[in-house]
Order: C-alpha cells, then sequence, then structure tokens
C-alpha cells in the first residue's frame, strides 16, 4: 500500500459516468482471462460477447431472459435464483456485476438502461466478490444443459493424417 504525507493511501471504488464506465468495461474484460457475470442488461452483455474469445467465462442470467445465442468460444450460462435490488434516487433498479480477477463492476440498470456503474478496486474485496459468486451464486442457480454454441466458421479444424 503507497504511503501519501505518512497516510497510507489505497483506492477502493471508482464511480463511473455511464459511457466511460461501459468503456473501462470493456478493457477489463479484454485483458482478463477469467470472467463471473451475473444478472447485466441484456444489451451490455450483447455488446461484450465478441470480447469472450479464449475466456474462462460464467454467466448468471435472470430468470426469463434471453440467452446469447453465439459465442467465440463455449461459455457457462445458468438461471440465477435471485436478484439483487437497489433504491437509485427513488428508482428501483436491478443490481449486475462483472468480476474479474482484478476488479469488479457493479451495473445498476433496469429495463436495460444503466443508471450508474461502480467499480470495486480493492483487491480483497474483489477477491470476496469473485468468492460468493462461485460459492451461491453459481452453486445454487439452475444450469443450463447446454453451453452457447461456437459458430461453425470460428471451430478450428480438424486435420487427420491417415498412414
Amino acid at each position: 500500500m503507497p504511503t501519501v504525507n505518512g497516510y497510507h493511501v489505497n483506492k477502493i471504488t471508482t464511480v463511473y459516468d455511464t459511457q466511460k464506465g461501459i468503456e473501462a468495461i470493456k478493457e477489463t474484460v479484454a485483458k482478463s482471462k477469467k470472467l463471473r457475470i451475473t444478472t447485466i442488461p441484456p444489451s451490455l452483455l450483447k455488446e461484450l460477447m465478441p470480447l469472450f474469445a479464449d475466456k474462462d467465462i460464467r454467466i448468471l442470467l435472470l430468470p426469463g431472459e434471453k440467452v446469447p445465442e453465439k459465442a467465440s468460444n463455449p461459455i457457462d450460462i445458468a438461471i440465477s435464483k435471485s436478484k439483487l435490488l437497489a433504491d437509485f434516487k427513488g428508482e428501483e433498479v436491478i443490481v449486475g456485476s462483472i468480476t474479474s480477477p482484478a476488479v469488479s463492476f457493479n451495473v445498476m440498470w433496469k429495463d436495460d438502461k444503466i443508471y450508474d456503474i461502480t467499480a470495486m478496486n480493492y483487491e480483497r474485496c474483489v477477491r470476496c466478490i469473485g468468492e460468493t459468486f462461485e460459492d451461491t451464486g453459481w452453486r445454487f442457480a439452475d444450469k443450463l444443459t447446454e453451453r452457447i454454441p461456437v459458430p461453425e466458421e470460428k471451430k478450428p479444424e480438424v486435420k487427420t493424417h491417415i498412414m
């Protein structure tokens, strides 16, 4: 932890305006090899899908939410048995998250409109959030029997040699 003027200083969170928050999420998704995504707006999920190539990804969707049709690699999907809500300036909104090993983003949204994006930067909290996803959210969710398929044109060509 860095010291500034004799005090230990650690940045624990960032509050973004919506567009800069989406850009920060995209940068994090592009750099990360492991992502855990919980109940984010469908339009944001669709926007992030092209960045999911070669990543370890698990996604929790809300009941009734449409499962993405194509992915650049197989993705584990489950239907959440819970919904996190927040009061955002008098409006009840859904709280979703995108968690990488380095940062966890909270996305407050309703009807596919994003109200607020914050990021937890403090390493211990990010690790705890990741463990909570695995221990409760994923374990108790209804897993879909199939992963999102990889489009035929993206599958590697398999060559066999006959001797």
